[in-house]
């Protein structure tokens, strides 16, 4: 086998991924306004971009996981309360921006996007791996 074959397992591939989306989404949140396209409302654009943001987040920290002896069941449940829990950090963070306050909306859009994410992991790997049930 190649060496290069187990570049994907390296621990720098599954660390960094996780904490680029959580300085993006902390650098966004740091912002007062963020620009929207047009012929988009502000809300369904917030709701797009904390659903498609804490998605990746989850999808993230669970490949991160791989680095630890986990069972697929815990490994899920970290990486959705990892991501929720940095969503309420995130929040929190809002309350000190001006222009920006925090939202219970956005708490909630954060752990659904971190379920879906999760659930499309799911998915894969059942249709991949039908043996590891």
């Amino acid at each position: 086998m190649h060496a290069d074959s187990h570049i994907w397992q390296s621990p720098l591939l599954r660390i960094f991924p996780p904490i680029f989306f959580m300085a993006a989404i902390f650098g966004l949140s740091s912002r007062s306004t963020l620009p929207k396209p047009r012929n988009v409302s502000g809300e369904l654009f917030s709701i797009m971009g904390h659903f498609g943001a804490y998605f990746a987040l989850a999808v993230t920290l669970w490949w991160m996981l791989g680095l630890f002896r986990l069972s697929g069941r815990v490994r899920m449940a970290i990486a959705w309360t990892g991501a929720v829990v940095y969503g309420l950090t995130d929040e929190f963070h809002q309350s000190f921006v001006p222009g920006r306050t925090p939202d219970i909306r956005d708490i909630l859009t954060d752990a659904i996007g971190a379920a879906a994410g999760l659930l499309v992991v799911a998915v894969i790997l059942r249709r991949w791996q039908p043996h590891n049930r």
